[in-house]
């Protein structure tokens, strides 16, 4: 939650490059909690057979 910490605490006015850089970064750390939670899932199906 850092960077979610560190995005908030930016004012919408002061947006620039390192915003842009956080919101990269979140992104990319989205991908991989979405991948971890689909795997999770077919992972849960799968035993449930």
């Amino acid at each position: 939650m850092p960077t979610n910490k560190l995005l908030m605490e930016i004012a919408p006015q002061d947006a620039g490059p390192r915003s842009r850089e956080l919101i990269e970064k979140w992104g990319q750390l989205h991908a991989v909690r979405s991948m971890l939670g689909a795997t999770a899932t077919v992972l849960f199906l799968w035993a449930s057979l």
